[in-house]
């Protein structure tokens, strides 16, 4: 979902408020406020065993064991791994020392000619803001203007972590290190003589 607006700034020519200063049209008039907000649902994450129980299949499924898919969905979140250059998404007691997923839980499906729980995650909700401030000077008359605008990317910068390994095999079950969108904040400025 995309949500995007502009507020005028009440001060200035034209304006509520300050309306009749040069001075002050000049410093505070003639400025507005864009922004763009952007909220993503999580993406779905099939759990693969790497077993081929049927058929030849490379995912036969997985087997869970004393907990549910409903229980994997509530402990995703974003863990960080110290000194790593990913996050962890699933609450670390589901993993063995060495990454992958612990067998006390999650194991892969090993019977032949069956097929074990097909498991989707979902991962966290993305969340953007970009925003943009921009003042228009006028120039000559009303005819020549010269528009300053800077233009936030991610303007809180929040990380939105996306993707997910779901080998749960894998030395980095559960990781990721893609991100959503531009990734940390970016800082845009231009100046556009209009006429």
């Amino acid at each position: 979902m995309h949500a995007s607006g502009t507020y005028d700034f009440p001060f200035g020519r034209g304006r509520k408020f300050l309306n009749q200063s040069k001075l002050a049209n000049a410093t505070v008039g003639g400025w507005t406020l864009g922004t763009i907000v952007t909220w993503e649902s999580g993406e779905p994450h099939l759990l693969s065993g790497g077993t081929a129980t049927w058929n030849g299949n490379g995912n036969s499924g997985i087997e869970l064991i004393g907990i549910t898919a409903k229980d994997l969905q509530r402990s995703i979140g974003r863990h960080n791994v110290p000194g790593k250059g990913y996050v962890q998404m699933l609450d670390p007691k589901y993993l063995q020392a060495n990454g992958s997923a612990n067998p006390a839980y999650i194991t892969p499906e090993y019977t032949p000619g069956k097929i074990g729980q097909l498991v989707w995650l979902h991962s966290p909700t993305n969340f953007n803001t970009d925003l943009s401030l921009t003042k228009l000077v006028p120039v000559y008359t009303d005819r020549v203007n010269l528009k300053l605008q800077g233009v936030f990317l991610n303007a809180f910068n929040h990380v939105s972590w996306t993707g997910m390994n779901g080998s749960i095999q894998s030395t980095t079950f559960g990781t990721t290190s893609s991100v959503f969108g531009s990734g940390a904040r970016q800082i845009e400025i231009r100046a556009d003589l209009t006429f």
